[in-house]
Protein backbone atom coordinates (compact mmCIF):
# COMPACT_ATOMS: atom_id res chain seq x y z
CA UNK A 1 0.00 0.00 0.00
CA UNK A 2 1.34 3.45 -0.95
CA UNK A 3 0.36 6.37 1.32
CA UNK A 4 1.05 9.91 0.06
CA UNK A 5 -1.07 11.79 2.58
CA UNK A 6 -0.86 15.58 2.30
CA UNK A 7 2.15 15.70 -0.02
CA UNK A 8 2.11 18.71 -2.33
CA UNK A 9 0.72 18.09 -5.87
CA UNK A 10 4.06 18.68 -7.61
CA UNK A 11 5.81 16.32 -5.18
CA UNK A 12 3.17 13.62 -5.66
CA UNK A 13 3.61 13.69 -9.42
CA UNK A 14 7.39 13.69 -9.08
CA UNK A 15 7.26 10.60 -6.85
CA UNK A 16 5.08 8.73 -9.35
CA UNK A 17 6.85 10.11 -12.41
CA UNK A 18 10.49 10.57 -11.29
CA UNK A 19 11.56 12.14 -14.58
CA UNK A 20 8.79 14.71 -14.41
CA UNK A 21 6.01 15.19 -16.95
CA UNK A 22 7.60 13.24 -19.75
CA UNK A 23 6.97 14.18 -23.36
CA UNK A 24 5.99 11.19 -25.46
CA UNK A 25 5.80 11.38 -29.23
CA UNK A 26 2.68 9.77 -30.58
CA UNK A 27 3.41 6.93 -33.00
CA UNK A 28 0.57 7.36 -35.48
CA UNK A 29 2.10 6.10 -38.70
CA UNK A 30 1.58 8.31 -41.73
CA UNK A 31 -1.35 10.35 -40.38
CA UNK A 32 -0.07 13.86 -41.03
CA UNK A 33 -2.50 15.60 -38.68
CA UNK A 34 -1.58 13.37 -35.75
CA UNK A 35 2.08 12.79 -36.54
CA UNK A 36 4.53 13.69 -33.77
CA UNK A 37 2.07 14.85 -31.15
CA UNK A 38 4.05 15.51 -27.99
CA UNK A 39 2.04 14.25 -25.02
CA UNK A 40 2.73 15.11 -21.39
CA UNK A 41 2.81 11.85 -19.43
CA UNK A 42 1.76 13.23 -16.05
CA UNK A 43 1.85 9.95 -14.10
CA UNK A 44 2.54 6.31 -14.85
CA UNK A 45 4.78 4.55 -17.34
CA UNK A 46 4.34 2.43 -20.44
CA UNK A 47 4.24 -1.31 -19.91
CA UNK A 48 6.79 -3.23 -21.97
CA UNK A 49 4.06 -5.73 -22.81
CA UNK A 50 0.88 -5.06 -24.78
CA UNK A 51 -2.25 -5.58 -22.70
CA UNK A 52 -5.50 -7.23 -23.73
CA UNK A 53 -7.63 -4.13 -23.06
CA UNK A 54 -7.05 -0.40 -22.73
CA UNK A 55 -9.85 1.65 -21.16
CA UNK A 56 -9.72 5.29 -22.24
CA UNK A 57 -11.49 8.40 -21.00
CA UNK A 58 -11.05 12.16 -21.28
CA UNK A 59 -11.81 14.53 -18.42
CA UNK A 60 -12.25 18.29 -18.14
CA UNK A 61 -13.42 20.60 -15.37
CA UNK A 62 -17.17 20.52 -14.81
CA UNK A 63 -19.17 23.48 -13.50
CA UNK A 64 -20.73 21.03 -11.05
CA UNK A 65 -19.71 17.53 -10.03
CA UNK A 66 -16.40 15.64 -10.01
CA UNK A 67 -16.85 11.96 -10.85
CA UNK A 68 -13.42 10.88 -12.08
CA UNK A 69 -12.19 9.24 -8.82
CA UNK A 70 -15.44 7.26 -8.46
CA UNK A 71 -15.22 6.14 -12.10
CA UNK A 72 -11.65 4.92 -11.67
CA UNK A 73 -12.55 3.26 -8.38
CA UNK A 74 -15.30 1.29 -10.09
CA UNK A 75 -12.97 0.16 -12.89
CA UNK A 76 -10.44 -1.24 -10.43
CA UNK A 77 -12.75 -2.61 -7.72
CA UNK A 78 -15.15 -4.25 -10.19
CA UNK A 79 -12.23 -6.19 -11.72
CA UNK A 80 -10.41 -9.22 -10.37
CA UNK A 81 -6.65 -9.25 -9.93
CA UNK A 82 -6.31 -11.48 -12.99
CA UNK A 83 -8.39 -9.04 -15.05
CA UNK A 84 -6.36 -6.05 -13.85
CA UNK A 85 -3.18 -7.69 -15.08
CA UNK A 86 -4.63 -7.61 -18.61
CA UNK A 87 -5.85 -4.01 -18.49
CA UNK A 88 -4.52 -0.47 -18.57
CA UNK A 89 -6.58 2.68 -17.97
CA UNK A 90 -5.63 5.90 -19.79
CA UNK A 91 -7.00 9.25 -18.59
CA UNK A 92 -6.58 12.29 -20.84
CA UNK A 93 -6.75 15.35 -18.58
CA UNK A 94 -7.80 17.79 -21.27
CA UNK A 95 -8.88 20.97 -19.50
CA UNK A 96 -7.66 24.27 -20.94
CA UNK A 97 -6.44 25.26 -17.46
CA UNK A 98 -3.04 23.62 -16.83
CA UNK A 99 -3.30 24.15 -13.07
CA UNK A 100 -6.55 22.15 -12.99
CA UNK A 101 -4.90 19.29 -14.84
CA UNK A 102 -2.01 19.26 -12.35
CA UNK A 103 -4.29 19.37 -9.30
CA UNK A 104 -6.48 16.55 -10.61
CA UNK A 105 -3.44 14.49 -11.61
CA UNK A 106 -2.06 14.85 -8.08
CA UNK A 107 -5.42 13.93 -6.54
CA UNK A 108 -5.72 10.82 -8.72
CA UNK A 109 -2.08 9.93 -8.06
CA UNK A 110 -2.67 10.03 -4.30
CA UNK A 111 -5.78 7.89 -4.48
CA UNK A 112 -4.50 5.37 -7.05
CA UNK A 113 -0.74 5.34 -6.43
CA UNK A 114 -0.62 1.55 -6.32
CA UNK A 115 -2.32 1.20 -9.71
CA UNK A 116 0.03 3.78 -11.21
CA UNK A 117 3.12 2.05 -9.85
CA UNK A 118 1.85 -1.28 -11.23
CA UNK A 119 1.49 0.24 -14.71
CA UNK A 120 -2.30 -0.03 -14.73
CA UNK A 121 -3.09 3.70 -14.85
CA UNK A 122 -1.65 6.43 -17.09
CA UNK A 123 -2.44 10.14 -16.83
CA UNK A 124 -1.70 12.12 -19.99
CA UNK A 125 -2.23 15.59 -21.42
CA UNK A 126 -2.01 16.79 -25.03
CA UNK A 127 -0.79 20.44 -25.00
CA UNK A 128 -3.19 22.89 -26.59
CA UNK A 129 -0.68 24.12 -29.13
CA UNK A 130 -1.46 20.90 -31.01
CA UNK A 131 -5.19 21.65 -31.18
CA UNK A 132 -6.82 23.06 -34.32
CA UNK A 133 -8.59 26.38 -34.07
CA UNK A 134 -11.67 26.54 -31.89
CA UNK A 135 -12.73 29.97 -33.14
CA UNK A 136 -15.11 30.71 -36.02
CA UNK A 137 -16.44 27.14 -36.06
CA UNK A 138 -19.40 25.98 -38.14
CA UNK A 139 -22.67 26.41 -36.25
CA UNK A 140 -24.46 23.30 -37.49
CA UNK A 141 -27.86 22.49 -35.96
CA UNK A 142 -28.15 26.16 -34.96
CA UNK A 143 -26.31 25.43 -31.72
CA UNK A 144 -24.94 28.29 -29.60
CA UNK A 145 -21.31 29.16 -30.28
CA UNK A 146 -20.21 28.00 -26.84
CA UNK A 147 -21.83 24.60 -27.33
CA UNK A 148 -20.18 24.20 -30.75
CA UNK A 149 -16.78 25.06 -29.24
CA UNK A 150 -17.27 22.59 -26.40
CA UNK A 151 -18.23 19.62 -28.57
CA UNK A 152 -15.56 20.42 -31.19
CA UNK A 153 -12.82 20.45 -28.56
CA UNK A 154 -14.22 17.23 -27.14
CA UNK A 155 -13.80 15.55 -30.53
CA UNK A 156 -10.15 16.59 -30.57
CA UNK A 157 -9.69 15.43 -26.96
CA UNK A 158 -10.90 11.99 -28.02
CA UNK A 159 -8.80 11.96 -31.18
CA UNK A 160 -5.59 12.57 -29.22
CA UNK A 161 -6.61 9.98 -26.63
CA UNK A 162 -7.23 7.34 -29.31
CA UNK A 163 -3.93 8.09 -31.02
CA UNK A 164 -2.02 7.70 -27.75
CA UNK A 165 -3.73 4.40 -26.87
CA UNK A 166 -3.27 2.77 -30.27
CA UNK A 167 -0.26 0.66 -29.28
CA UNK A 168 -1.08 -0.14 -25.66
CA UNK A 169 -3.39 -3.13 -26.12
CA UNK A 170 -5.20 -5.42 -28.53
CA UNK A 171 -8.60 -3.83 -27.86
CA UNK A 172 -9.75 -0.41 -26.69
CA UNK A 173 -12.86 0.48 -24.67
CA UNK A 174 -14.11 4.09 -24.67
CA UNK A 175 -15.94 5.33 -21.58
CA UNK A 176 -16.71 8.68 -19.95
CA UNK A 177 -15.41 10.07 -16.67
CA UNK A 178 -18.76 9.72 -14.90
CA UNK A 179 -19.76 6.07 -15.22
CA UNK A 180 -19.96 3.04 -12.95
CA UNK A 181 -18.71 -0.16 -14.52
CA UNK A 182 -20.20 -3.63 -14.24
CA UNK A 183 -18.40 -6.34 -12.32
CA UNK A 184 -15.89 -8.31 -14.40
CA UNK A 185 -16.59 -6.28 -17.53
CA UNK A 186 -13.29 -7.44 -19.04
CA UNK A 187 -14.43 -11.06 -18.84
CA UNK A 188 -17.75 -10.11 -20.42
CA UNK A 189 -15.87 -8.41 -23.26
CA UNK A 190 -13.63 -11.44 -23.76
CA UNK A 191 -16.68 -13.72 -23.99
CA UNK A 192 -18.38 -11.39 -26.45
CA UNK A 193 -15.28 -11.42 -28.64
CA UNK A 194 -15.09 -15.22 -28.48
CA UNK A 195 -18.71 -15.49 -29.62
CA UNK A 196 -17.88 -13.32 -32.66
CA UNK A 197 -14.62 -15.01 -33.57
CA UNK A 198 -14.11 -14.99 -37.31
CA UNK A 199 -16.74 -12.29 -37.94
CA UNK A 200 -16.09 -8.81 -39.28
CA UNK A 201 -16.95 -5.96 -36.94
CA UNK A 202 -15.84 -2.37 -36.49
CA UNK A 203 -17.45 -1.55 -33.14
CA UNK A 204 -18.99 -3.61 -30.37
CA UNK A 205 -21.40 -1.72 -28.13
CA UNK A 206 -21.58 -2.55 -24.43
CA UNK A 207 -23.79 0.41 -23.49
CA UNK A 208 -26.59 2.28 -25.22
CA UNK A 209 -25.55 5.62 -23.72
CA UNK A 210 -23.58 8.02 -25.92
CA UNK A 211 -19.90 7.26 -26.37
CA UNK A 212 -19.80 4.88 -23.40
CA UNK A 213 -18.83 1.22 -23.63
CA UNK A 214 -17.74 1.27 -27.28
CA UNK A 215 -15.12 -1.36 -28.09
CA UNK A 216 -12.64 -1.11 -30.99
CA UNK A 217 -9.70 -3.06 -32.24
CA UNK A 218 -6.66 -1.00 -31.31
CA UNK A 219 -5.38 -1.33 -34.87
CA UNK A 220 -8.37 0.79 -35.95
CA UNK A 221 -7.72 3.65 -33.51
CA UNK A 222 -5.44 5.77 -35.74
CA UNK A 223 -8.09 5.83 -38.48
CA UNK A 224 -10.80 6.68 -35.97
CA UNK A 225 -8.64 9.46 -34.53
CA UNK A 226 -8.10 10.92 -37.98
CA UNK A 227 -11.85 10.74 -38.68
CA UNK A 228 -12.63 12.71 -35.51
CA UNK A 229 -10.06 15.36 -36.42
CA UNK A 230 -11.32 15.70 -39.97
CA UNK A 231 -14.88 16.35 -38.81
CA UNK A 232 -14.23 17.81 -35.38
CA UNK A 233 -16.40 20.89 -35.97
CA UNK A 234 -19.23 19.19 -37.87
CA UNK A 235 -21.21 17.44 -35.11
CA UNK A 236 -20.89 15.74 -31.71
CA UNK A 237 -19.05 12.43 -31.91
CA UNK A 238 -21.68 10.68 -29.89
CA UNK A 239 -24.53 12.99 -28.85
CA UNK A 240 -23.20 12.52 -25.33
CA UNK A 241 -25.49 11.42 -22.53
CA UNK A 242 -24.15 11.01 -19.03
CA UNK A 243 -25.04 8.72 -16.19
CA UNK A 244 -23.83 11.34 -13.69
CA UNK A 245 -26.00 14.11 -12.34
CA UNK A 246 -24.23 16.88 -14.21
CA UNK A 247 -22.92 17.06 -17.75
CA UNK A 248 -19.51 18.65 -18.32
CA UNK A 249 -21.29 21.29 -20.43
CA UNK A 250 -22.69 24.05 -18.23
CA UNK A 251 -23.70 21.67 -15.44
CA UNK A 252 -26.64 20.25 -17.37
CA UNK A 253 -28.57 17.76 -15.24
CA UNK A 254 -28.85 14.21 -16.62
CA UNK A 255 -30.18 11.20 -14.71
CA UNK A 256 -29.65 8.39 -17.19
CA UNK A 257 -28.73 4.76 -16.76
CA UNK A 258 -28.47 2.04 -19.36
CA UNK A 259 -31.62 -0.07 -19.05
CA UNK A 260 -29.51 -3.24 -19.34
CA UNK A 261 -26.83 -2.14 -16.86
CA UNK A 262 -26.15 -4.70 -14.10
CA UNK A 263 -23.36 -3.51 -11.75
CA UNK A 264 -22.95 -6.92 -10.09
CA UNK A 265 -23.81 -9.18 -13.02
CA UNK A 266 -21.71 -12.23 -12.17
CA UNK A 267 -23.91 -14.57 -14.23
CA UNK A 268 -22.29 -13.76 -17.57
CA UNK A 269 -23.47 -15.92 -20.50
CA UNK A 270 -20.84 -17.94 -22.37
CA UNK A 271 -22.41 -17.44 -25.81
CA UNK A 272 -20.40 -20.07 -27.73
CA UNK A 273 -20.07 -19.36 -31.47
CA UNK A 274 -23.41 -20.04 -33.18
CA UNK A 275 -25.67 -18.92 -36.01
CA UNK A 276 -29.43 -18.81 -36.30
CA UNK A 277 -29.62 -20.98 -39.40
CA UNK A 278 -27.37 -23.84 -38.30
CA UNK A 279 -26.42 -25.09 -34.88
CA UNK A 280 -23.52 -24.16 -32.64
CA UNK A 281 -20.37 -24.41 -34.70
CA UNK A 282 -18.49 -26.09 -31.88
CA UNK A 283 -19.68 -28.99 -29.69
CA UNK A 284 -20.91 -27.75 -26.33
CA UNK A 285 -22.91 -29.06 -23.39
CA UNK A 286 -25.63 -26.46 -23.08
CA UNK A 287 -26.74 -25.79 -19.49
CA UNK A 288 -29.06 -22.86 -20.00
CA UNK A 289 -30.52 -20.69 -22.77
CA UNK A 290 -32.19 -17.29 -22.41
CA UNK A 291 -34.00 -15.56 -25.29
CA UNK A 292 -34.85 -11.87 -24.82
CA UNK A 293 -37.70 -10.59 -26.98
CA UNK A 294 -39.50 -7.29 -27.38
CA UNK A 295 -37.99 -3.85 -26.83
CA UNK A 296 -38.57 -0.69 -24.86
CA UNK A 297 -39.95 1.02 -27.94
CA UNK A 298 -42.01 -2.00 -29.13
CA UNK A 299 -43.11 -3.65 -25.90
CA UNK A 300 -45.85 -5.67 -27.60
CA UNK A 301 -43.48 -7.41 -30.03
CA UNK A 302 -42.48 -10.24 -27.70
CA UNK A 303 -42.74 -14.02 -28.00
CA UNK A 304 -46.06 -15.20 -26.51
CA UNK A 305 -45.07 -18.87 -26.26
CA UNK A 306 -42.56 -21.26 -27.75
CA UNK A 307 -40.63 -24.52 -27.45
CA UNK A 308 -36.86 -24.73 -27.32
CA UNK A 309 -35.14 -27.68 -29.01
CA UNK A 310 -31.43 -28.45 -28.87
CA UNK A 311 -30.28 -30.23 -32.01
CA UNK A 312 -27.85 -33.11 -31.44
CA UNK A 313 -27.38 -34.58 -34.90
CA UNK A 314 -27.15 -32.90 -38.28
CA UNK A 315 -29.78 -34.20 -40.69
CA UNK A 316 -29.17 -35.23 -44.32
CA UNK A 317 -30.31 -31.80 -45.53
CA UNK A 318 -27.67 -30.04 -43.41
CA UNK A 319 -30.13 -28.77 -40.81
CA UNK A 320 -30.43 -29.90 -37.20
CA UNK A 321 -34.00 -28.80 -36.55
CA UNK A 322 -37.10 -28.66 -38.69
CA UNK A 323 -38.82 -25.55 -40.02
CA UNK A 324 -40.99 -23.67 -37.57
CA UNK A 325 -43.76 -21.13 -38.01
CA UNK A 326 -44.81 -18.55 -35.47
CA UNK A 327 -48.46 -18.86 -34.49
CA UNK A 328 -48.99 -15.26 -33.37
CA UNK A 329 -50.26 -12.25 -35.26
CA UNK A 330 -47.93 -9.72 -33.60
CA UNK A 331 -44.44 -8.87 -34.77
CA UNK A 332 -41.55 -10.48 -32.93
CA UNK A 333 -38.30 -8.73 -31.98
CA UNK A 334 -35.47 -10.95 -30.75
CA UNK A 335 -33.06 -8.83 -28.73
CA UNK A 336 -30.54 -11.49 -27.83
CA UNK A 337 -29.99 -15.22 -27.41
CA UNK A 338 -27.70 -16.07 -24.49
CA UNK A 339 -26.25 -19.52 -23.95
CA UNK A 340 -24.54 -20.92 -20.87
CA UNK A 341 -22.41 -24.04 -21.17
CA UNK A 342 -21.61 -26.67 -18.58
CA UNK A 343 -18.17 -26.60 -17.01
CA UNK A 344 -15.54 -28.38 -19.06
CA UNK A 345 -17.37 -28.11 -22.37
Amino acid sequence: MVELGDVAPATVLQLLQPEGAQRVLGDTGDLSVLHNISYHLLAGSHSPHKKFLAVGLASVRRPRGYYLPATLQSLFTQSTEEELQEMVVVVHLADADPSWNVRVAADIARKFAQQILLGRLLLIHAPHEFYPTLQGLKRNYNDPEERVRFRSKQNVDYAFLLAFAANLSSYYLMIEDDVWSAKSFLTAIRKALASREGSNWATLEFSKLGYIGKLYRSSDLPRLARFLLLFYQEMPCDWLLHMGLYSSFQGTVNRLEDDEFQPDALDIPDNPPATLFTSMSQPARVARVRVRTGSQERQGDFLRFGVLELGRWRGPNGHDCGAYTMDQSEWLIIQSIEVWTAAGS
